[in-house]
C-alpha cells in the first residue's frame, strides 16, 4: 500500500549525511573542484539508486516541465544538477567566487534602494542556488543579505554555514519565532538597508497556504511570507540563481511589487494574485533550466489525495 500521500516535505531528512558531506568537503578543499565533480558522478548514482521517493517525485516534475515521459537519464541529470549545486555551495560559502562565471541580471533594481537606504524582502525558492546570490553582497557591501531559516530542520546546512561562513551565519534569522517577533526583526534590518531572503515555495505543517496553478497542476504555496510583506509595506524582489552547467550561474532579480496592499478588504486577493504571478515567473525560469528544480517530494495536490 502506498502511504506517500501522508508524507510531508518537512519529514524528509536533508539529502545526504554528515559523513558524505564531510568526505565531499575534504575532497573539495584538498583536491579541488574538478576532482570533487568526478566524485559527484558516483554520489549521484548512489542517491539515484537509494532515493525511490525522490526518483518518483523527479519523474512527476520532469513530466510536467519537459512535457514528455522522462527517461532514466533525465532523472539522473536532475539529481546530478542538485549534486553540482550542493558541491558549489562549499566554494561559494568560502568566498571562492573566482571559480565561477556568474552573470547578474536586474542589479539596477537596487540602485534607488541603496540611495534611499531602503531594504527589501528577497523571495527565493528551491530552484538553483541561493548561495550564489552572496556574490551580490560581496561585490557591493551596501547590500547585506540576511536569511530566514528554520535552523532545526536545516541542522546540517546550518552547521556547514557556521563552519565555512561565520559572518553569514550571524545574519541568519531563526524562523521559529512568533509572527510579531519576525516582523519586528525583519523591519529593523530592512530599515537599515538590508535584504531579507525568504524561501517561499514550501508550505510548513499547519501553515496557511494559497492554492495556485503551476506547470499545469494545483500547488499550495505558503501565505505567511506575503502576509509579512503586506505588514512591512516594503518592496518584494524575486531572485532566481540558475545553474547553467559547468561553472556558470545566472542570477535574475525581478521586482514583484513596490508594496503589497495591506488593506484588510484587499489583502487576500492581492496576496493570491501576487503568488500566482510568482508561479508564472517560476514556470518561465524552469522552462529555461528545467533541471534546477530541487523539491524532491510530492509538490502538487493532484499527485496525491489532496493532503
Amino acid at each position: 500500500m502506498d502511504n506517500s500521500h501522508n508524507y510531508h516535505w518537512s519529514e524528509q531528512k536533508e539529502v545526504g549525511s554528515r559523513f558524505f558531506l564531510a568526505i565531499l568537503t575534504w575532497i573539495a578543499f584538498k583536491l579541488g573542484r574538478r576532482s570533487a565533480r568526478l566524485l559527484l558522478i558516483f554520489i549521484t548514482v548512489y542517491f539515484y539508486l537509494r532515493g525511490a521517493k525522490a526518483r518518483k517525485a523527479s519523474r512527476r516534475y520532469l513530466r510536467r516541465v519537459l512535457k514528455k515521459n522522462p527517461s532514466w537519464f533525465d532523472v539522473y541529470q536532475h539529481f546530478y544538477y542538485f549534486a553540482c549545486v550542493t558541491l558549489d555551495r562549499l566554494f561559494l560559502l568560502t568566498g571562492r567566487l573566482n571559480l565561477f562565471d556568474i552573470e547578474i541580471h536586474g542589479k539596477n533594481l537596487f540602485n534607488e534602494m541603496i540611495a534611499a537606504q531602503q531594504g527589501c524582502l528577497l523571495f527565493v525558492s528551491h530552484i538553483g542556488s541561493f548561495e550564489v546570490m552572496r556574490v551580490l553582497g560581496s561585490r557591493d557591501h551596501s547590500l547585506p543579505i540576511h536569511i530566514l531559516m528554520d535552523q532545526n530542520h536545516n541542522s546540517i546546512a546550518m552547521q556547514l554555514i557556521t563552519r565555512l561562513d561565520p559572518e553569514l551565519a550571524d545574519r541568519i534569522i531563526e524562523a521559529r519565532q512568533t509572527s510579531t517577533e519576525l516582523v519586528l526583526k525583519m523591519n529593523e534590518l530592512i530599515q537599515e538597508g538590508g535584504m531579507v531572503g525568504i524561501m517561499v515555495d514550501r508550505l510548513r505543517p499547519r501553515e496557511a497556504g494559497v492554492e495556485c496553478s503551476l506547470l499545469g497542476g494545483t500547488a499550495n504555496l505558503p501565505a505567511g511570507p506575503w502576509q509579512m510583506a503586506a505588514a512591512l509595506k516594503v518592496p518584494v524582489v524575486m531572485c532566481f540563481g540558475l545553474y547553467d552547467g559547468k561553472n556558470r550561474y545566472n542570477i535574475h532579480f525581478e521586482l514583484l511589487s513596490e508594496k503589497i496592499s495591506s488593506k484588510r478588504s484587499e489583502r487576500s486577493v492581492s496576496i493570491t494574485n501576487h503568488i500566482q504571478e510568482y508561479c508564472q515567473r517560476l514556470e518561465h525560469y524552469l522552462s529555461v533550466q528545467p533541471f534546477n528544480w530541487f523539491n524532491f517530494y510530492e509538490f502538487w495536490k493532484d499527485e496525491t489525495t489532496g493532503h
